[in-house]
């Protein structure tokens, strides 16, 4: 069988990525668990320390309850959630995918 074509991933000379693992991270580097942030925590990015801005890209079921008018336009009048996923959390600052953690927010448990 031939070898890798030229510029492949597994061709000599080629870059080689190191994957480190980390406990809460599958060995392809992905974030297992993306922890949620609750009414006293909030996300922090733990390379830039980013507080604010976040590309958040989630999963969800919903049952919707749709109203068609008369010309056909829909309007959702109700939503329930039945499950929620959130696959990964990009920081808007330095685009670090899945380094965030969970710190106090200001003022919680005062």
């Amino acid at each position: 069988m031939p070898g890798p074509l030229p510029g492949h991933p597994q061709s000599e000379g080629a870059p080689r990525v190191e994957v480190v693992e980390r406990p809460d991270h599958d060995k392809d580097g992905t974030m297992t668990t993306v922890p949620q942030p609750t009414a006293d925590t909030r996300w922090r990015c733990t390379l830039c320390g980013n507080l604010t801005r976040f590309d958040v890209t989630r999963s969800s079921k919903v049952v919707e309850y749709v109203h068609l008018d008369l010309a056909g336009e829909p309007t959702v009048e109700e939503r329930e959630v039945v499950s929620e996923t959130i696959e990964s959390v990009r920081c808007r600052w330095c685009n670090a995918v899945d380094r965030i953690e969970l710190v106090d927010r200001p003022g919680a448990g005062s």
